[in-house]
């Protein structure tokens, strides 16, 4: 009686360390997974259009757009396409009033509106400067995010 309660207690502790091990397991194959992807996206976002994207804590690209104000808000992605000359930047959590500041900080930078409209809570802004870059802007009010897209094909 006494082996069989040694034999289960010792398949009852095999089977715990298995499956504990196999959860760790799965869990650091999980990671390691992720950083590869991320790492696979990166290499091929940037091979495909000649560009860099930021996968980690991406920052105001001050030297890629120009006259182009800085946002106040959390820059949560930031790709600069090198071959198209152009900057895509998304922004959370910024707050409709916050949204209206910077569209006034853009038109003070000199891009002249081309397009502006307000469609159910969605802001879209289309602007032209007179060294001939580009911004579009869209707001999502719902959603408090902000698109920017930067164009500096035609810049001289």
């Amino acid at each position: 009686m006494k082996k069989t309660i040694y034999f289960l207690l010792i398949v009852l502790l095999i089977a715990a360390l298995v499956l504990t091990g196999c959860n760790a397991k799965e869990k650091a194959i999980d990671k390691l997974t992720d950083k590869v992807a991320d790492k696979i996206t990166e290499e091929i976002v940037g091979n495909i259009s000649g560009g860099d994207i930021d996968l980690t804590a991406p920052k105001w690209p001050k030297a890629d757009v120009g006259k182009l104000p800085e946002v106040e808000g959390k820059i949560v992605f930031v790709f600069n396409d090198v071959n198209m000359k152009g900057v895509t930047i998304e922004v959370e959590g910024l707050k409709l009033k916050n949204y209206e500041k910077y569209l006034e900080k853009v038109k003070a930078a000199g891009y002249e509106a081309d397009l502006e409209m307000d469609n159910d809570g969605i802001y879209r802004f289309s602007g032209t400067h007179q060294d001939k870059s580009e911004v579009m802007l869209t707001y999502v009010e719902e959603k408090e995010s902000l698109i920017i897209l930067y164009n500096y094909y035609y810049v001289e």
